[in-house]
């Protein structure tokens, strides 16, 4: 997007080289650092777009701060039926963290090979960076997962900014079809952009449908 955008990429607490704070892993914790974000950089309602946990931060600043959203563009989204309870939340805490420790055991380079081995159409510039932000990433995000939110519906219904939801192939992705459905009759401006076979990592299985998407969208603005 940088040919037409001035592209500000934030890390979310706890990723990249960002701080690991002693507290405050939460979802809302999230959304009001990219309003501070914002805010902090005087910048103009500027158009959002996240994937996954990142999607339902931009969700959640697009809900709760619209009056620092241009546009949202929210790729696949943790919106998920039923909604999760406290064991539920605990159990993914816990294969988060799993997770996060056991790509930490393997080098750069053994990162990359099994990501070109179990995701074969990733593009080749995506695997270095996705190994590296890997290794930076810190256990303590796993907390997030165990942190109560907002009912997706509530949020989704807050949002009136013109918003794309991007989507893939149910069963590999999270957001179903019904559940697709449903966030577009609550979103007041809301359309879909929908890529079958995709998983949930759309944008790196089928980069040119999900950038030609996202451009169109934005060009409207």
């Amino acid at each position: 997007l940088e040919h037409a955008y001035d592209v500000i990429m934030v890390d979310a607490r706890g990723h990249g080289l960002t701080e690991v704070p002693r507290d405050g892993f939460t979802w809302e914790a999230l959304g009001e650092d990219l309003a501070a974000f914002i805010r902090a950089l005087g910048l103009d309602r500027p158009n959002l777009m996240g994937h996954s946990m990142g999607a339902d931060t931009v969700a959640q600043v697009a809900a709760h701060y619209s009056d620092l959203v241009g546009r949202a563009v929210l790729e696949d989204p943790p919106w998920r039926d039923p909604e999760a309870t406290p064991v539920d939340r605990q159990a993914s805490v816990d294969r988060f963290r799993t997770s996060i420790l056991d790509s930490q055991r393997l080098t750069r380079e053994q990162l990359i090979a099994r990501a070109r081995e179990q995701s074969p159409t990733w593009p080749e510039d995506e695997l270095g960076p996705w190994a590296e932000s890997k290794l930076q990433v810190s256990p303590r995000v796993a907390e997030i997962a165990g942190s109560p939110r907002e009912p997706w519906r509530v949020t989704a219904g807050q949002i009136v900014a013109p918003t794309l939801l991007i989507t893939a192939e149910p069963g590999k992705a999270i957001v179903t079809r019904e559940g697709a459905q449903e966030a577009l009759r609550l979103m007041r401006r809301g359309r879909e952009l929908h890529i079958p076979g995709a998983g949930h990592c759309i944008h790196r299985e089928q980069f040119g449908l999900t950038i030609a998407g996202v451009e169109e969208f934005l060009r409207e603005a």
